[in-house]
């Protein structure tokens, strides 16, 4: 393999052993926005897809992360899927290559039809990967983002329904309430945020997020988290701990400067669970819930408590 591109947007071909099992002329390359420092997605062979466990169903891609983030984002993961919103699964990996020891890094599984099958969704229906915050069906909040909207399931079909989506749920739309509770899975929806604020993630409204819609059952959509090396980061000046982490009253941190477009860093969805009081009391409520089973109430003995049990057993592994 050509190790100096591994990290690269191009990749090079590698091998690759794992747990008894090699597999030959894997691509390899850099992830991410910048496609470097961020991690490597692995792409498997058809007919020669990757076994991490003999519990889950084997993978065509799996991703690695090795720039920091690593135990929040297996943390934030399986919080996620405690809260019943369906993630991505996470562990830490130990690397060699060629012989040498280069790290433990973060193994996590793509988000694609594999995972959807495995959380019990339906891979037939139709998932974006979202470069905005639902204020266009195409086009990408920010020119350094790599793409626009971009749909990774359903191909053959074309894009009208996130068209309706992004109409449906704009603040002008005057039957906005009716639209979401006809056509969004506002439990799953409800979940995914309450998650997304336990876990302090500020990085989701304008990307690191898909979205699934249940074409040939539901019809209904709901999000799905992706990079969430950025869980738990909270400072006084930031809007990361409130409930509403993500509306237009609580937006992405001023420091970001993201191209001064504050217009964008509001999820549109957010803001129509929020707007509407049955749907704010119901994810009020949930939140409540998770806050008391996750994060526990204050007082809790230490040896009682999740996350942090949870946290000496991730580090346990890495030592």
């Amino acid at each position: 393999a050509n190790t100096s591109a591994v990290g690269t947007t191009t990749g090079t071909r590698a091998s690759l052993f794992f747990d008894g099992e090699f597999y030959d002329n894997v691509w390899v390359h850099g992830r991410g926005a910048s496609g470097s420092n961020a991690g490597l997605k692995f792409e498997m062979n058809r007919g020669f897809e990757f076994r991490h466990s003999d519990d889950a169903p084997r993978l065509r891609k799996f991703n690695t992360r090795s720039n920091g983030g690593e135990i929040a984002e297996m943390i934030a993961y399986e919080l996620y899927n405690d809260a019943l919103s369906p993630a991505p699964q996470s562990f830490p990996m130990r690397f060699h290559r060629n012989g040498s020891f280069v790290g433990v890094d973060t193994f996590y599984d793509q988000v694609d039809g594999v995972l959807l099958k495995r959380t019990g969704l339906d891979d037939d229906g139709a998932m974006f990967k979202m470069f905005n915050s639902l204020t266009h069906p195409v086009n990408r909040s920010y020119s350094f983002y790599r793409h626009n909207n971009n749909k990774r399931t359903r191909e053959w079909d074309a894009t009208w329904d996130l068209d309706a989506l992004v109409a449906g749920v704009d603040e002008n739309n005057p039957n906005r309430n009716q639209y979401v509770m006809d056509n969004v899975d506002v439990a799953a929806v409800i979940n995914y945020l309450a998650a997304t604020v336990i876990s302090s993630d500020y990085d989701h409204e304008t990307h690191n997020f898909f979205l699934y819609r249940d074409n040939d059952g539901t019809g209904r959509w709901q999000p799905i988290p992706w990079d969430r090396n950025l869980a738990f980061i909270s400072t006084s000046s930031d809007p990361t701990a409130h409930p509403f982490l993500g509306s237009s009253e609580y937006v992405h941190p001023s420091w970001a400067n993201l191209e001064g477009k504050s217009n964008e860093q509001w999820s549109r969805l957010t803001d129509a669970i929020r707007d509407n009081p049955v749907t704010r009391e119901m994810y009020l409520r949930r939140l409540r819930t998770l806050m008391d089973e996750l994060l526990q109430p204050p007082g809790t003995p230490l040896a009682e408590r999740k996350l942090e049990t949870r946290l000496d057993e991730l580090s346990a592994l890495l030592q």
